[in-house]
């Protein structure tokens, strides 16, 4: 059963780096049904809707889609695009979304503590200080150096506005005695992002897999600071 269509294939997705950052799984009380038993190949499958995004992170929900995981325990799944996790848990809440992998984040807890039939129910895998880099703030090509010496030369940078991701970046800026506040900061979709950076038009930019790859291939950018640093 082949991931769904516009992400990577199975070949691509079983030699990503697996150190995803700080991520959960979440799901709400309101799914179609339990885990089936040994018997549910020969039944009809109960169907469940999975948020999914075009970032490296999503690699373990495919895999397991891809080795037909979810179909041997009875499930028929359905993946819904979605722009970001923020504006999916309205969906999750009210049961229109069963399960949403997301890095945590307030709107889910506030869910929680509210009652609401949300639960994050596991991780997705976490930043590995000895394995590869997953999340980062990349720079233009041989620039890296240079911030490194001296970071008041970063001025604009293209950063998220996800409050996981936030995190993320301001402590990746504290630790060179940046912050987001300090910076003239610009929200910029991964394709112009690198363009940007190639550039000179840009500084500095919070990037996730597969776009550190492609980007440090393509002689666009250069990883800068690591999460894995900060972290761990």
């Amino acid at each position: 059963m082949p991931p769904p269509l516009g992400y990577p294939p199975r070949s691509v997705l079983r030699t990503a780096c697996h150190a995803f950052a700080g991520l959960t799984i979440a799901l709400t009380g309101c799914a179609k049904g339990d885990a089936a038993d040994d018997g549910a190949a020969h039944a009809a499958r109960k169907k469940i809707t999975i948020a999914i995004q075009p970032f490296l992170t999503q690699a373990p929900v495919l895999i397991a889609y891809a080795d037909s995981f979810f179909a041997q325990e009875g499930l028929d799944v359905e993946f819904i695009k979605v722009a970001n996790s923020t504006e999916a848990i309205p969906s999750l809440v009210n049961g229109d979304l069963d399960v949403l992998p997301a890095s945590a984040n307030p709107g889910l807890f506030n869910a929680m503590a509210r009652g609401m039939a949300v639960r994050i129910v596991t991780d997705r895998g976490y930043l590995d200080p000895n394995g590869c880099t997953s999340i980062a703030i990349a720079v233009a090509p041989g620039r890296a150096a240079a911030m490194q010496a001296n970071p008041r030369l970063v001025k604009r940078i293209s950063i998220e506005r996800q409050f996981g991701m936030l995190y993320m970046i301001e402590k990746l800026l504290g630790s060179v005695g940046l912050s987001v506040d300090s910076l003239d900061t610009k929200i910029i979709p991964p394709l112009p992002e690198a363009e940007a950076l190639a550039k000179g038009t840009l500084d500095a930019a919070f990037v996730g897999e597969p776009w550190i790859a492609r980007d440090v291939s393509a002689g666009k950018a250069e990883v800068w600071l690591r999460a894995e640093q900060v972290l761990p």
